[in-house]
């Protein structure tokens, strides 16, 4: 029957029918994320953030049409972004996209919630030109706004926009207390200023004077105390009982103290922050260890004059997890300078959760402590294991105790690329006052995979393997040639 059908019907028919799946299909966006950590679809942070948005939310794209060739990729990256939003905002986000350069109530627009042209260099014509454009985000509600200058950084752009609708949408910003930094409060000299500029930006910090600390109660209205073991202070008792008061009576307490004190010429010191009777109370021993690990860091040694790179077992990565759900969401690894072990006893009425271990090829050294790099003795097979490094502690109460048993954890010249301890450490927070809202967000881009650890035996195994294989596959398939001829 087809046969006596002529062929430019049968081309009319197929292009009907393709037109009609394109018409019924096409409002449909089916979209499959693969890659790793879905890093090209919204997290459930952000997803939950976009559900509770009860009015409308404006987002304002200031883009320059005639972008750099080399932002244009940018461009529509940060454009699938928006569009996301949109979908997941229950109809309450508006996407609009305008031009500072063709508008000037546009420009002083942008100039007005702190969008600045950018500037480039481009090769144009065999000759180097400095070029301008726009391209910044202006998110609106109700009648607040604010903004996100520059949006060529598409690793945190989901971070950096969930957490400006967050901040923007609630009602009252939690209040979390500081004590044992006093510099925080100004952002001059502080060894956490990048842990405390992601603290300032979501919440309402207040450093907390020691001496207040000890003579009244910490007053609840904060919803989080972080407690840091600056390596000089000693905790008076009675700062001790306030904070032991606060945590019990239902408060949270996160806390990042030292097992031994290192100072900067590599010697040791007995701890004595005089926190240890806090976390006898619930349960927890903070030993006077230092815990090392073959997943060490390759550190530089020296001064200016003479400097070598070594592995220094007393830095290791970990990413033993209890769970990669919770303060862990998206943590690839775990970066601990000088850290101590944890010893749990059970306690009545307290619950424990050991959210991160060391790596099983882990061992700890005590007095007396050898860390210099040339002089660290080398472990036995049996004194190979894993330590509890962080643990989370509850009450009946909902009294909530958080320990870090390194000071150094978030300090700002001891962080690592690879290591994802800002993050954690934000997590952490976000759980204990906001139930997680932000969490998974920040480090989506993280690539870091530590390799497994494996023993010398298997080491030596895979190395005369990868020697000897391939070279003994040629030489067979040679015979194999000669004997063929012959």
């Amino acid at each position: 029957m087809l046969k006596k059908v002529k062929r430019p019907v049968l081309y009319t028919i197929g292009f009907c029918v393709f037109t009609a799946i394109q018409l019924v299909f096409s409002p449909i966006a089916l979209k499959i994320d693969l890659s790793e950590g879905h890093a090209y679809s919204l997290t459930p942070s952000t997803k939950k953030i976009l559900q509770k948005i009860n009015k409308p939310l404006t987002l304002k794209l200031f883009v320059t049409s005639d972008l750099p060739t080399r932002l244009i990729p940018i461009k529509s990256d940060v454009i699938d972004l928006l569009n996301e939003y949109r979908k997941e905002g229950n109809n309450k986000i508006q996407i609009v996209s305008v031009d500072p350069k063709k508008d000037e109530k546009i420009g002083l627009e942008a100039q007005d919630i702190g969008i600045q042209e950018l500037q480039f260099s481009q090769l144009d014509k065999d000759k180097y030109q400095v070029a301008t454009a726009y391209l910044g985000l202006g998110i609106y509600y109700n009648d607040k706004k604010m903004s996100i200058p520059q949006l060529t950084d598409l690793s945190n752009l989901e971070y950096n926009l969930s957490s400006v609708i967050l901040k923007l949408t609630k009602q009252e910003m939690p209040k979390i207390g500081i004590i044992g930094d006093d510099q925080l409060a100004t952002g001059q000299n502080d060894p956490y200023l990048t842990i405390g500029s992601i603290l300032f930006n979501q919440y309402n910090i207040t450093p907390l004077k020691k001496d207040t600390t000890a003579e009244k109660e910490i007053d609840p209205v904060y919803n989080a105390l972080i407690v840091f073991d600056n390596r000089t202070t000693k905790y008076s008792d009675d700062e001790v009982t306030s904070l032991k008061k606060y945590v019990s009576n239902g408060g949270k307490l996160l806390v990042l103290a030292d097992g031994i004190w290192i100072t900067e010429n590599l010697s040791t010191e007995t701890a004595n922050h005089n926190l240890f009777s806090l976390f006898s109370d619930w349960g927890i021993k903070l030993e006077n260890n230092l815990v090392l690990s073959t997943s060490a860091e390759l550190i530089n040694f020296g001064n200016a004059g003479q400097s070598f790179l070594s592995l220094y077992p007393f830095w290791f990565q970990t990413n033993n997890f209890y769970s990669k759900a919770g303060p862990l969401s998206n943590i690839e690894s775990l970066t601990f300078p000088w850290g101590s072990s944890l010893s749990l006893t059970k306690k009545p009425g307290i619950t424990s959760t050991i959210l991160v271990q060391s790596p099983p090829l882990s061992w700890v050294q005590k007095e007396p402590f050898k860390l210099n790099p040339q002089e660290i003795p080398q472990p036995t097979k049996k004194e190979l294991q894993s330590y509890p490094l962080v643990v989370q502690l509850q009450n009946k109460k909902n009294g909530e105790l958080i320990i870090i048993p390194s000071s150094r954890f978030v300090e700002d010249k001891f962080l690592t690329q690879s290591g994802g301890n800002v993050e954690f450490v934000f997590n952490l927070i976000d759980n204990l006052v906001s139930g997680g809202a932000l969490s998974g967000i920040r480090s989506r881009s993280v690539v870091f995979h530590p390799l497994p650890q494996i023993d010398d035996n298997q080491k030596d195994m895979f190395k005369y393997s990868m020697m000897f294989i391939l070279p003994g596959l040629f030489g067979i398939y040679g015979i194999w040639r000669l004997m063929k001829r012959g």
